[in-house]
């Protein structure tokens, strides 16, 4: 069983790789590996694209919330640079339902091309770490 945030969650998953040797009895063979990948998280958008124009103010909303199989909290938010994102963790209040919102903001002033990296910390032995890959794509404005 694997858990994940992966387009496999819920689904039966099967990969096959061919192995080649250098026995001459067996110079190649198929291994095939299956099994059930749960869903630990839905996390909505997958991965987040600032795009826009320079000096506007660029943000997207993540929705983080944990399945009922596996709860956990966030205590631990970090970025692999940082120099051109500012992001806000909240939790979400009991109308909105369980769960985060990570609220990613553009910092960049000029034109360009960016990515970056968030690494969520949880409380969670199954899965101690989750990942929010962010690109950002900032036009001069027409």
């Amino acid at each position: 069983m694997k858990l994940g945030t992966s387009g496999y969650n819920g689904k039966d998953v099967k990969k096959t790789a061919v192995l080649h040797t250098n026995d001459p009895a067996n110079p190649k063979f198929t291994l095939t590996i299956s099994g059930h990948v749960e869903k630990f998280v839905d996390l909505k958008p997958k991965y987040v694209r600032l795009t826009g124009y320079s000096g506007t103010l660029i943000t997207v909303p993540v929705t983080i919330v944990p399945t009922a199989k596996y709860p956990f909290r966030i205590i631990d938010v970090t970025s692999r640079s940082g120099t051109f994102i500012k992001y806000t963790l909240t939790e979400r209040k009991p109308d909105e339902g369980n769960g985060y919102t990570l609220l990613i903001e553009n910092l960049k002033k000029e034109k360009g091309r960016y990515s970056d990296l968030l690494t969520l910390t949880t409380d969670s032995q199954i899965q101690p770490k989750i990942t929010v890959r962010v690109y950002g794509n900032i036009m001069e404005p027409k």
